[in-house]
């Protein structure tokens, strides 16, 4: 018990040595910060991602139905999206026009459901937020009347 009073003293009388630990803890904090909000961030884009393909393969199996789009297709086409819904001027506004095309190359409910899962989740938003987010209701309504069309049970 000495032993750690004459630890504690010592410490004490050097303010360098006390410096230096507030200095360590106010980093380990600020790093703990920082590097929680991206692990907690990565975790629900992991957690998003995992539903995504439960419900994809759940869709799968209870109707039969195949993708018939390619993996590269359907890459193409979430980032088509993703530049409709972000990548105007200034960031600003959305392509609608690249949206409905998106939408009109999809062939059936496998391909809905893939392309979801492939958009993943960007800006922190799934597909399914970002196009709520992104377009009004007469907009939404023109997407989900495209995917009726090709007996998409679907709606946005």
């Amino acid at each position: 018990m000495a032993k750690k009073k004459d630890a504690i003293d010592k410490l004490v009388d050097d303010p360098k040595k006390i410096l230096i630990i507030v200095i360590i803890i106010v980093i380990l904090v600020v790093l703990v910060w920082v590097f929680w909000g991206k692990l907690k961030t990565l975790f629900s884009e992991i957690s998003n991602k995992y539903q995504q393909n439960s419900e994809l393969n759940n869709y799968i199996s209870t109707t039969g139905e195949q993708v018939t789009l390619s993996d590269s297709d359907l890459r193409q086409l979430a980032n088509k999206l993703y530049t409709a819904f972000y990548g105007g001027l200034f960031g600003w506004g959305t392509d609608e026009d690249a949206v409905y095309d998106v939408f009109n190359r999809i062939n059936n409910g496998a391909d809905l459901h893939k392309l979801i899962s492939v958009y993943g989740t960007r800006e922190n938003l799934t597909l399914d937020q970002a196009m709520v987010n992104e377009l009004n209701n007469s907009e939404l309504k023109k997407v989900n009347t495209i995917l009726a069309n090709k007996g998409i049970n679907y709606q946005f």
